[in-house]
């Protein structure tokens, strides 16, 4: 028997639409504002991949420091 929220049709697909934009399984579960557990076993039994494409969510505190690190060099370099 599950605990804690039952997932809804529409949390399903928010959790897609945030898999195909690039988002972290730990990133949608923190949109989501479910566990970070929950979110990699409902993804599992669906199949869906957090393997999307880049372009860094607002979460993604990493990816923005390293474009931020790339453009400093580049602008350094010049």
């Amino acid at each position: 028997m599950p605990r804690g929220q039952p997932w809804k049709p529409a949390d399903v697909l928010h959790l897609r639409w945030y898999a195909d934009r690039g988002f972290s399984q730990a990133e949608a579960a923190a949109v989501m504002g479910r566990t970070y557990g929950s979110v990699i076993n409902k993804a599992a039994q669906l199949s869906i991949r957090f393997d999307g494409p880049d372009g860094a969510p607002f979460l993604n505190r990493n990816a923005a420091r390293s474009r931020w690190r790339e453009e400093l060099k580049r602008i350094a370099a010049d």
